[in-house]
Formats: C-alpha cells, sequence, structure tokens
C-alpha cells in the first residue's frame, strides 16, 4: 500500500514542479472570478481469518467513500471565500468470535458537511499553492446491527460534529480554466456530540473534543478545479 501512494506523491510532485519551471504565462485569480472543485476519496479493506486481541475475526470488510464538492469567489485578488459540501458513507461487515461466541455484526452511517471556507492562493505561473481554512458543521445517522446466538441487538446513532481545520494544497493549471489540485488535511479541532439508543429503549449521549495534527496520505484528496473569469497574461517570465 506504502509504494503505491508514494510513487503517486512523488509524480505529482514531479509534474507541479516541471510544471513551474516551463511555465511561460502567468495565471492571475482577479476579484470576481470564482471556482468549483469537485472531490472523491475511497478507502476499502477486507481481512479473512486473522485475530485481533486474541479475537478470531473470520471476515471483515470497511468501505469508507466522501464525495465532495467545494465552490469559491474571489472577494479580492488570490483570496476566496466559498463552500464546500460534503457527503461521507461508511460501510462495516464483520463476522468474530468473542468468547467462542458466533457474533454478525453490521454497521452503517452517513453524514453531511456543510463548510464554508476561505483560501489564500500564493504563487505564480500554472504552479499556485493554497491555504484553507475550514469551519465545518456535520450531522449524520448510522445503525449497528449485531447478531450473537439467539440475541439481536440493534444501535441507532445521530452524531453532529463542529470542526476548524487547515487545509492546505497545491493547485496546477493545465488549462486556462483548468487545475489538477492536491489537498491534505493538516490541523484541526472537531467537537462531537453522539446519541445512541439501544433497541429503542435505552439512550445515551458522549461528547468528544479532538485536537489533531497528523499528515495522513490517505486523507489526500485529489481533484479537478473548474476556474471562471480568470485572467490570463500572456507575457513570458524573464529568464535567469
Amino acid at each position: 500500500m506504502k509504494k503505491p501512494v508514494l510513487f503517486v506523491i512523488l509524480s505529482l510532485c514531479s509534474f507541479f514542479l516541471y510544471a513551474q519551471e516551463t511555465a511561460n504565462t502567468e495565471f492571475a485569480l482577479p476579484k470576481g472570478s470564482g471556482f468549483i472543485t469537485p472531490t472523491f476519496s475511497l478507502k476499502q479493506s477486507s481481512t479473512t481469518n486473522s485475530q485481533v486481541l486474541g479475537v478470531q475475526i473470520d471476515e471483515r470488510y470497511n468501505l469508507d467513500y466522501s464525495v465532495n464538492f467545494n465552490w469559491g469567489y474571489f472577494f479580492q485578488k488570490d483570496f476566496s471565500i466559498g463552500l464546500q459540501l460534503t457527503y461521507n458513507n461508511k460501510r462495516e461487515d464483520l463476522i468474530y468470535y468473542p468468547n467462542d461466541i458466533h457474533t454478525v455484526s453490521n454497521y452503517y452511517s452517513n453524514m453531511i458537511y456543510l463548510t464554508p471556507n476561505i483560501r489564500n492562493y500564493f504563487g505564480a505561473g500554472r504552479f499556485k499553492a493554497f491555504a484553507q481554512t475550514n469551519l465545518g458543521f456535520a450531522y449524520g445517522q448510522g445503525l449497528r446491527r449485531t447478531y450473537a446466538e439467539e440475541n439481536d441487538d440493534k444501535i441507532d446513532y445521530e452524531r453532529m460534529e463542529i470542526t476548524l481545520a487547515v487545509q492546505p494544497g497545491v493547485a496546477v493549471f493545465v488549462a486556462d480554466f483548468m487545475t489538477v489540485e492536491l489537498s491534505i488535511n493538516l490541523i484541526g479541532f472537531t467537537s462531537t456530540s453522539e446519541k445512541s439508543i439501544l433497541n429503542n429503549t435505552y439512550e445515551s449521549t458522549k461528547k468528544t473534543n479532538t485536537v489533531d495534527f497528523d499528515i495522513n496520505v490517505l486523507t489526500m484528496q485529489i481533484g479537478i478545479g473548474f476556474y471562471f473569469n480568470s485572467k490570463k497574461y500572456a507575457e513570458p517570465k524573464p529568464k535567469n
């Protein structure tokens, strides 16, 4: 898994450096222009016949994917205010033997994120770095059902989140109106409130606050950005 990820990172870095050094045209992002960037992320894994903390696991399947749209409007040169809409779906299917009891567990969840943000762009030519600051609000629901011999337990979840995060990235203009963009969550604060109801009777609430400073390539987002009303200046850059 690590080798393909490193290959992608090195390839993108090489492409970005090439675009920066060979660009003869400067792209400006003036007041009144805008952009839309759709991105998609997917994590999928499966395990068979393994042990975790002494518990036998026959089968385990995990799926986690997100669809994201980010809109932005430039209120001044290289500075945008935008809104990001994200849908996230998670699934886990598990067959295992706690205390030698055959158990089947299924979990599903859906989350919707609404994230106002600001972006600052840096650099010239086809290559531009940016720093995006996010203030996110999220709401979602989940369900876990566990079958153990003759017992059938159901837990319904309701989850709300507030997030403040910094998301740096890079954008390379491959055309006058289009970029290839890569970004990663770098640091953030998340406040979560989760309510769970067991078998439609017992209710509990859990609240957590988390601060993350973790560079995780698995959270990297790669997308195509479409820019509108951007200006292109065709004056060649002076050569050193």
